[in-house]
């Protein structure tokens, strides 16, 4: 691991790391993978990076979820780009009754749908849901936008790296893997900016029911690939975060369908959901596991002191197989809910998010009340 110079840099040197990888060094004479990309060491102004990445990620986000997927939304889902109901509509609200209380029909007694009033807060609470389901349908396709695109690269990355999906010894293979070719580097620290800036997120919005397994959720993630980054273990992290980021493709794809109001599609779409979540994050994380924890004590030794050759100590096995299986843990709690939805569509009921599409309750409870009578 390299660390920064000790001279003092001019503004230009200083502002580098934040947007170019640091630590360039000369190409393998015979790489394994990458032929034909830079070569770099990973150090602590790799964190400038991600930095300035988590920045760039906050501005997509925005950018995609209100000028793209709220129109989006809003016409697929009210047939219009605003998506809200005027309060000139009032009238097919309050029984024929006029805006100063008094109604059309000679029955007015100046409460609930005689006197506008209400009528308005009916309004007012209909919009809100509206507004709050354009919103879960945009963040829902900023998920898709974002899982999509680091798939592919994920994936690209994988394909390119001399492993196999079938024999995970080759994970093994030549460790430790470094220096690292640009490619996977700019990947492995764009999808720590990632996780860390929806621990970031997830802290800023309004708590949602898992908000404390979504949150070790999100921290794991953070430790783990951190530690596969720091340890030189990235082949092995690589393969971890495109089985993680297939399923989060299509669960908010699902989701959106489910605002719309798709069921059938909704359904087909939960059940590739659940087939994809079973072998992704149960069957090839455990093989995963069974590799980190069982196969690599066999093919590399295991020191008490970290060296260029054996970076692995006992303690890092130890700490980086506990976090796996922390988080197949998790991952075993959500599955549990999710077969329950799976009993529930079998039974003919619509797919439902059990997860997180709820937040918590606020000490709101009269505007709620009224939201539920609208929905």
């Amino acid at each position: 691991m390299s660390f920064p110079s000790t001279s003092s840099p001019s503004l230009s040197t200083l502002l580098r790391p934040f947007v170019q990888l640091s630590y360039p060094v000369p190409r393998p004479a015979n790489p394994d993978s990458f032929p034909n990309a830079n070569y770099y060491d990973i150090g602590i102004l790799d964190g400038c990076f991600i930095i300035s990445t988590i920045a760039v990620f906050a501005v997509l986000r925005e950018i995609v979820r209100l000028h793209i997927m709220t129109p989006f939304a809003n016409k697929v889902l009210f047939g219009s780009t605003r998506g809200y109901i005027s309060r000139s509509k009032t009238s097919r609200y309050t029984n024929g009754s006029a805006a100063n209380g008094h109604a059309t029909n000679g029955h007015a007694n100046g409460h609930h749908a005689g006197n506008g009033h209400y009528a308005a807060r009916q309004i007012s609470a209909k919009n809100r849901v509206r507004e709050r389901n354009v919103i879960r349908f945009a963040e829902q396709g900023w998920a898709i936008v974002y899982a999509s695109v680091w798939w592919c690269f994920g994936l690209y990355i994988h394909l390119s790296l001399p492993t196999s999906p079938w024999n995970l010894d080759y994970l093994w293979i030549g460790f430790p893997h470094n220096p690292l070719p640009g490619p996977l580097k700019v990947y492995y620290l764009t999808q720590c900016a990632f996780w860390i800036h929806q621990v970031l997120i997830l802290n800023a919005e309004a708590h949602r029911k898992d908000h404390v397994q979504m949150m070790a959720h999100h921290v794991i993630t953070v430790c783990l690939v951190s530690a596969s980054y720091s340890l030189n273990l990235t082949r092995v992290g690589c393969l971890i975060m495109v089985l993680m980021d297939f399923c989060d493709i299509i669960l908010p794809l699902a989701k959106m369908l489910r605002y719309m109001e798709r069921l059938v599609a909704c359904d087909a779409a939960f059940v590739a959901f659940l087939v994809s979540w079973l072998f992704t994050r149960h069957v090839g994380f455990l093989l995963i596991l069974y590799s980190t924890w069982y196969r690599y004590p066999i093919l590399r030794p295991i020191t008490f002191v970290p060296n260029t050759q054996d970076p692995i100590t006992v303690k890092h096995y130890y700490a980086f197989n506990a976090l796996l299986g922390a988080l197949e843990v998790l991952m075993m709690v959500w599955f549990i809910s999710i077969i329950n939805v799976a009993w529930s569509v079998l039974r003919g009921k619509p797919a439902e998010d059990v997860r997180s599409d709820e937040e918590l309750p606020d000490s709101s409870d009269e505007e709620d009340h009224e939201e539920k009578k609208c929905k």
